[in-house]
């Protein structure tokens, strides 16, 4: 059985059109024991109730990715890192079964989370829309605030008005 070893290494060229499953219940390093499957090669009746092969399933494996998708990670490490170590490369690929992304550099820390992440982003939007105006006012109707520039509304209501939600902010 080939480990995650060999094909990260296969896939700095090519590797066969299928699926990597690895053990579930085991932290993934560059020895673990894996199988690439082309699910297109096994008959109807290999696979369990949710579609993946059976044997695999029974084994104590889960489906991780495809294999375009490794080569794409080997290819970002390799951005990273001239020519990337084993190393490098597992870390590249546990990143991104983690969060579903390129590791960004060697050793990076795990993203913020998504809410986190999408606060900042608010407040950047909220920020560029500038000072309320003193001598124009919001045209919601039970708003005393100014609008801002180039707008009817107030930096809350026009916040609303594009995001489609309410303002987390009312500075």
């Amino acid at each position: 059985m080939p480990t995650l070893r060999m094909i990260l290494e296969q896939a700095r060229g090519s590797l066969e059109e299928g699926w990597l499953f690895l053990p579930k219940d085991q932290e993934w390093t560059p020895d673990t024991q894996c199988e690439l499957v082309d699910l297109g090669s096994l008959d109807e009746d290999q696979f369990n109730e949710d579609e993946l092969p059976t044997y695999l399933v029974e084994a104590g494996f889960v489906e991780t990715l495809d294999s375009q998708t490794i080569e794409d990670i080997v290819s970002a490490a390799s951005q990273l890192e001239r020519p990337p170590t084993i190393e490098t490369l597992v870390e590249a690929f546990l990143y991104y079964c983690k969060f579903d992304a390129f590791l960004p550099e060697i050793g990076a820390p795990d993203p913020p989370p998504a809410d986190e992440i999408l606060l900042k982003r608010d407040r950047e939007f909220y920020d560029i829309l500038g000072p309320e105006r003193d001598t124009v006012q919001c045209r919601n109707e039970h708003c005393t605030r100014g609008a801002v520039r180039n707008s009817v509304f107030c930096r809350v209501h026009h916040f609303e008005m594009v995001k489609k939600r309410p303002c987390p902010f009312s500075d």
